[in-house]
């Protein structure tokens, strides 16, 4: 046989071999890929198990909230602390109602009709924190009582910070409750007689107004 003949064969014999090996790494890619979609498929599953598992958790520790809150709010309420409690309660039924039903953010509109907000109100008084000026001893010279008068309450100032709760709309005065504060205090408190009330207690409620 000539030496043509011996390397054209030695070239078919390598190209055979060549080509075996490339079905081999085929098949094992193939095997591969396979084996590689069905992990993948199972790991999908169990994702989409746990998601639902966490939902519906999520959903069952929302109804053990709201039945906790309505349980509170269905209790007698005598004191300012034990109406403070009905309140917060409430508010956070109200705002568990809304995470689940509003997606966007839509604009607040207040519909408070009082100077000050009821919560605020209790709020201030099972604290111990009112002004002079709020009670009914410096508005009715007939009367010594150190009481709360809830009609003349105003909401006192407060900053806002970064972990305060996004108001409620009966927690916000409308234009109209506001132009009439501010006709209250200029026309009822800015040249009261200071009989009852001291320079100090004037001016402490008037800037923190």
């Amino acid at each position: 046989m000539s030496k043509s003949r011996l390397k054209a064969a030695e070239k078919k014999q390598r190209e055979k071999e060549l080509d075996k090996k490339f079905e081999l790494f085929l098949h094992s890619a193939k095997h591969a890929m396979s084996k590689h979609s069905s992990k993948s498929e199972t790991s999908t599953k169990i994702s989409n198990l746990e998601s639902d598992k966490q939902k519906s958790s999520a959903e069952s520790g929302e109804n053990v909230a709201e039945d906790q809150h309505l349980k509170i709010m269905e209790e007698p309420a005598f004191t300012a602390q034990e109406r403070l409690k009905v309140l917060n309660a409430r508010d956070s039924l109200i705002r568990l109602n809304i995470k689940s039903e509003e997606t966007e953010r839509k604009k607040v509109i207040g519909s408070c009709p009082d100077m000050c907000p009821e919560k605020e109100r209790y709020s201030r008084i099972a604290k111990n924190c009112l002004s002079v000026l709020e009670m009914k001893m410096a508005l009715d010279p007939k009367t010594s009582s150190r009481d709360a008068d809830h009609r003349y309450m105003i909401k006192e100032y407060s900053r806002s910070s970064a972990d305060q709760q996004e108001p409620l709309p009966h927690e916000l005065r409308p234009v109209s409750v506001l132009k009439f504060t501010m006709d209250y205090i200029i026309c009822n408190l800015m040249d009261m007689q200071l009989d009852a009330v001291t320079i100090r207690d004037w001016y402490d409620f008037i800037w923190n107004r």
